[in-house]
Formats: structure tokens, sequence, C-alpha cells
């Protein structure tokens, strides 16, 4: 398990390029425990903090447990990948199954682990609306 912490300090020293990878091919990032008092705008925060890369979009999904005890579970879809160490570190630490520690208010952290949930179809309908549209030149 690896351990990052989630606190912008230098920059870091090796820049590579963007990878900007296939939407197929980048996972969503799954954070299977959140606190229900936790907002989008925190998850970002940290993921811009950690450096991973731009954010596509967050989902949210409220949870009860056993104990009825509410907590969220976030999915994170990235649109692209920053080119760093860190970066592809994690990256490839997600792609390889593992899971990561973000401590992000010592000793508060995170868990990112690969999305298992597969990517939902477009509705059918939005299938049978496109193959209506005619493109009209001029």
């Amino acid at each position: 398990m690896t351990t990052w912490a989630a606190i912008a300090a230098t920059p870091p020293k090796a820049v590579l390029p963007k990878a900007v990878l296939p939407k197929d091919y980048a996972p969503t990032i799954c954070i299977p425990r959140l606190p229900s008092t936790f907002s989008d705008g925190q998850i970002v925060d940290i993921i811009n903090d950690i450096g991973l890369g731009k954010i596509k979009k967050i989902d949210l999904i409220s949870k009860i447990d056993r104990n009825g005890v509410d907590y969220l579970i976030a999915f994170v879809h990235m649109e692209e990948w920053l080119g760093t160490e860190t970066a592809q570190s994690v990256l490839e630490d997600l792609l390889n199954d593992e899971k990561i520690t973000v401590v992000y208010d010592d000793p508060l952290f995170l868990t990112l682990t690969k999305s298992r949930t597969p990517r939902p179809h477009p509705p059918r309908w939005q299938w049978e609306l496109s193959s209506r549209i005619e493109k009209v030149d001029g």
C-alpha cells in the first residue's frame, strides 16, 4: 500500500509531458468511504494538492452502513493525468489494483482504489436520438 500526503509543498523536480489517456484506459478513482459531511470541493482540493491531473467529474453516493451511520462513496473521473512522477506512480498503483492512502489532515486519511464498477452506457433514448440526427452542411 502506498501512502501520499496531500500537502502542497515544493513543486516536483521532474515534470514530464501530460499523459492524455483514452477514456477506456484511465481508471476511475474510487474513494470507498468518506464522512457524510465531505464535499466534492474537498476532494478536488486533495487531488489537486497531490497533483494528479484534471478532474472531469466527481460522483458522490450516500450510503448507510449496518450500524446506521451515514457515509459517502466517491468516484473521481479523471480527464487528464499529469506526467509528474507522483501522478504516474499513483496511476500505476491504481492500474495494478493497489490501495493508496492519502493523509489529508493528519491523522485523517482517504483510501484511493481503482473503481470496479462498470462504466454506464448512455440510455437507449440517446442512441435512438443520435441516430435520427442528420448533419446539414452550409
